[in-house]
C-alpha cells in the first residue's frame, strides 16, 4: 500500500491544468475548484467524486465533466480497503454547462465543448494516427498513460507528457 499522490502533469496558467491523482486505500483527497470546468477520468479502480451539490461513483470506462462553483471544495474518495486507485484530471476555463457523465468506448473516444476537444485513443500494435485540431490556434497536448508511442519522431513512454503548443496537428505512432 503506497501513499496518496497528486501530481500536476502540465499547466498553462489560467487556462488549463492537467493532473494525476493516486489515492491509497480508504483515503480522501480535497481540492478547491480553480477552473470553471473539470474532467475526471478514473484509470485504475473506482472513485467517489463529490462537490457541494452532487456525488458521483465513477469507475474505469467513465468520464465526468463537471462545472463546479468557483472555489468550491471537491473531494475524491477511494472506497477500497486494500487497493490504490488512480484518476486523471483536466481543469480548464470555459462557459458553464450541465454536468455530463460519459462512457468511454475504446479504441477511440471523442468529446468536444466550445474550444476543448478531447480524444482518447487506445492503440494496438503499430498504428498511425493523425490529429488535426479543428481550430488553427488550438494547442495540442498528448499524454501516454501506458506503453510507449512516438509523436513527430519523439518517443514517449507512459505516464509521460508531450506538449506541442505551437503545432497544429501531429502524427502518432505506437
Amino acid at each position: 500500500v503506497s501513499q496518496s499522490r497528486y501530481r500536476t502533469i502540465a499547466e498553462k496558467k489560467d487556462e488549463i491544468c492537467i493532473a494525476d491523482l493516486t489515492l491509497a486505500p480508504m483515503e480522501t483527497w480535497s481540492l478547491n475548484a480553480q477552473y470553471e470546468a473539470l474532467i475526471v477520468i478514473p484509470l485504475a479502480g473506482a472513485i467517489t467524486f463529490k462537490n457541494v451539490k452532487d456525488s458521483y461513483p465513477l469507475s474505469i470506462g467513465t468520464l465526468l465533466v463537471i462545472y463546479p462553483e468557483s472555489e468550491s471544495q471537491i473531494t475524491i474518495t477511494n472506497p477500497y480497503s486494500t487497493e490504490n486507485v488512480n484518476c486523471f484530471f483536466i481543469q480548464f476555463n470555459t462557459v458553464r454547462s450541465d454536468h455530463q457523465l460519459h462512457t468511454i468506448e475504446l479504441p477511440f473516444f471523442e468529446w468536444q465543448f466550445e474550444e476543448v476537444h478531447l480524444s482518447i485513443r487506445q492503440f494496438r500494435n503499430r498504428e498511425e494516427f493523425e490529429f488535426i485540431p479543428q481550430l488553427p490556434h488550438q494547442s495540442l497536448w498528448v499524454f501516454c498513460l501506458a506503453g510507449a508511442f512516438e509523436i513527430e519522431n519523439r518517443l514517449s513512454q507512459g505516464p509521460d507528457q508531450v506538449s506541442h503548443p505551437e503545432r497544429h496537428g501531429g502524427g502518432l505512432e505506437p
